[in-house]
């Protein structure tokens, strides 16, 4: 029993030499076979948390296997095994115990023929004797036993893998060698054809290896259906999760004989198991064969994919867990990568760069990086330009796929998510919805446009961020937001839709194949928002005065193009609003260093416009948003105190023209124009307030010559209390 001892001591000390351990067992089995059998199963035994024993005679006795090991079961069983135990002495045991079966499986195939594990009778092979145990193990009541048994297995199947592949390559080298021997005998003129003796030698050679390898081919399988194909669905999802692991181990280590089919479906099947950990273990099997460069292995994936695609596809918008998706969504983009992707299942993963998840967003930046790649390319197929001429038609390219496909993406989205919201309210849609899905993980979850949120615009940037160079050429996007894209003639703005539509004719030197529609136009507002974000924080964290050199470069181009862009779209309330938020990114003292203070005081008119001519919440949460960040520029604190008394006066003065000659207000009619006025002049003071004491303001009657606004706002909510609902909105 002496080697037994030396299995257990090794096992729990991870700076044992366990080749030596192996060397002197299989010294021991040279002399007593049987004995030292025993000694191997009684350290499985062990290894469940066993203390009992099997003597020479029990061990060899593969007739009574399932009697004994349920006597030794109800004897001996403990909850508490090896493999699962918190004592600091067990932390190494399974890394140990696996090392361990490794070099045994490894040793004995080395040995001289006949080996332990290419035996001249069953009686005393290794693993003749031992499987019929391991796999009596593996199928046991008892966790301990049942865990154990088939983590054995496991190690087992996967170190026969490594000695098959080595049976393998030397197979395929033996052919060579013969190949080579044979037309060598035949290139020499009057050469015997009888076969050489080195031939000879070389045929008994490769009948050796066909036969280890039928060998090892027998155990491959008998270990596979009797352990793998009975645990993978284990009531355990850690055993569950430890067979699929190994099986992708498998198909890796030894693809000529696991990577078909026949053993691709159950890392398939397990996609849908309801443990994550499992889910996880088999998308990282997934992953190992996916990324290969080798073409047999992507060839052989190839029915496994059309099979799966769609449930890798469904997994990686709905799963329930993140790091199951950002795992999915790295193996379809290699799945992409080797071809096996088709266009209309790119767009479904590409939605994924709007998740609220950012660990799921970065995991397909890459994908929507191939895809913008690939439409570029298509975009540029038949242009000859050359040097500049062929970079800036790049450019513009970049930044047309990109728009288009951020327009095409959102309307997807959009029309994904009005799917799942018409299903949620229909009742019996419940059982049509995937096992899996959940509302916290889907795509659809997007997140608006309101205060403190970023859009899905720019949750895209920022994972994109780092993918494609167009992004970072924010000049450039500038440049190409300023151009006319409505197709009119000549170099003037055309903000109108109207007039957009019955425009003609390409701007001078503007390309028709890089003219946005208006839906790109919108979304290239906020592409260029969300870029200047990125920039300015990516200069935060640079070197020191790299952020002032930064800021200072986006205020010149921005003192340029911010009344050219609010000519552009002063009809257009949603990009109106887009282009309030390009000041916040300006450093405005630079209006009085460069000595445009005029430029400014236009800056302060165009806001004030914008201020008065919209009544959408948006427009005027930014509009207010900017007049504080010119309030707070103190180097220009005599045009800001002009600039914000000239719009109080004008505010004021707007509400008491629309209520001049009506002092009892609580009875006078209001036409609906009236009703919308006045709805405006609310929210407008509503939000100012938010940002400026007008308390002073409001008390003002001009020494008893004109009304003071607390009373007509008290007058307006009294009127409030008679309930009239064409007036709801601005009571």
């Amino acid at each position: 029993m002496g080697v037994l001892i030396l299995h257990s001591d090794a096992l729990l000390n991870p700076s044992a030499a366990l080749q030596s351990v192996v060397d002197d067992y299989f010294d021991s089995y040279s002399q007593t076979p049987s004995a030292a059998l025993a000694d191997l199963a009684n350290c499985i035994l062990r290894a469940c948390g066993c203390n009992a024993s099997l003597d020479s005679d029990e061990v060899l006795d593969s007739d009574n296997v399932v009697d004994k090991l349920d006597d030794l079961i109800e004897a001996e069983a403990a909850p508490a095994y090896p493999l699962v135990s918190k004592h600091p002495s067990y932390k190494k045991f399974r890394k140990q115990l696996s090392e361990l079966l490794h070099r045994l499986i490894q040793t004995a195939a080395d040995l001289p023929q006949p080996s332990p594990l290419f035996p001249a009778s069953d009686d005393t092979g290794l693993l003749p004797v031992l499987q019929p145990w391991i796999v009596c193990m593996s199928t046991s009541l008892v966790r301990s036993f049942r865990h154990t048994g088939t983590m054995v297995a496991l190690e087992m199947e996967s170190a026969l893998c490594e000695v098959a592949k080595d049976v393998e390559k030397e197979g395929e080298v033996l052919g060579r060698q013969r190949e080579a021997e044979r037309k060598r005998r035949a290139s020499v003129p009057g050469k015997s054809k009888g076969k050489t003796p080195r031939e000879k030698e070389l045929d008994s050679k490769a009948e050796d290896v066909k036969k280890r390898k039928a060998v090892l081919n027998d155990y491959l399988k008998e270990f596979f259906d009797d352990v793998f194909v009975h645990r993978y669905r284990d009531a355990d999802p850690g055993i569950r999760a430890d067979c699929v692991k190994e099986l992708g181990k498998w198909m890796k280590t030894h693809p000529g004989y696991f990577l078909s089919g026949t053993y691709l479906r159950y890392i398939g099947w397990l996609l849908s198991d309801m443990n994550t950990t499992v889910r996880l273990e088999a998308i990282k099997a997934l992953s190992a064969l996916y990324t290969s460069s080798d073409n047999s292995t992507v060839l052989a994936l190839t029915n496994f994919t059309e099979r799966f695609k769609p449930r890798l596809l469904q997994m990686a918008a709905y799963d329930s867990d993140v790091g199951v998706r950002v795992a999915v969504a790295r193996v379809l983009t290699d799945i992409d990568t080797q071809g096996l992707l088709e266009e209309d299942e790119q767009a479904p993963l590409c939605l994924l760069v709007f998740d609220v998840e950012a660990r799921v967003r970065k995991a397909v930046a890459g994908f929507v990086r191939g895809v913008w790649e690939s439409s570029v390319e298509e975009k540029l197929q038949g242009r000859n330009s050359k040097g500049k001429e062929r970079e800036k038609d790049k450019q513009r390219a970049g930044v047309k796929c990109l728009l288009a496909s951020l327009v095409e993406w959102i309307k997807l989205a959009d029309a994904s998510s009005n799917t799942t919201n018409e299903t949620e309210e229909d009742p019996d849609s419940s059982q049509r919805q995937p096992p899996t899905q959940q509302t916290s993980g889907a795509v659809v979850s997007l997140l608006l446009n309101s205060a403190g949120t970023k859009s899905r615009i720019a949750l895209a940037v920022s994972a994109l961020w780092d993918e494609l160079d167009v992004l970072r050429e924010w000049s450039a996007l500038l440049d190409h937001v300023l151009l006319d894209h409505s197709g009119g003639s000549g170099a003037e703005i055309v903000s109108s839709p109207s007039k957009r539509r019955a425009a003609k004719g390409p701007e001078p030197g503007e390309d028709p194949a890089w003219r946005l529609s208006e839906a790109e136009e919108s979304v290239a507002m906020e592409v260029l928002i969300a870029v200047l974000g990125c920039v300015k924080e990516e200069a935060a964290q640079g070197k020191k005065g790299e952020d002032e050199s930064v800021t200072a470069d986006i205020t010149r181009a921005l003192m340029k193009a911010l009344p050219r862009l609010f000519a552009k779209v002063q009809t257009d309330e949603k990009r109106v609003g887009d282009v309030l938020l390009l000041p916040q990114y300006m450093n405005l003292d630079m209006y009085v260093e460069l000595r445009e203070t005029p430029a400014y005081e236009q800056l302060w008119n165009d806001v004030t416009k914008q201020f008065f001519s919209h009544s959408t919440p948006t427009v005027l949460r930014h509009t207010v948003s900017v007049i504080q960040q010119f309030i707070q520029t103190t180097s220009l604190a005599n045009t800001n105190a002009l600039k914000i008394l000239e719009l109080e006066d004008e505010l004021g003065t707007s509400v008491r023209q629309l209520l001049a000659g009506r002092e009892e207000l609580d009875i006078v009619t209001f036409t609906e124009d009236e009703v919308h006025a006045l709805s405006a002049f609310v929210l407008r003071l509503h939000t100012l307030y938010g940002v400026r004491d007008m308390t002073t303001w409001m008390e003002e009657d001009d020494g008893g010559k004109v009304s003071r606004l607390v009373d007509v706002l008290g007058a307006l909510s009294e009127r409030g209390r008679l309930g009239y609902k064409e007036e709801e909105m601005v009571s």
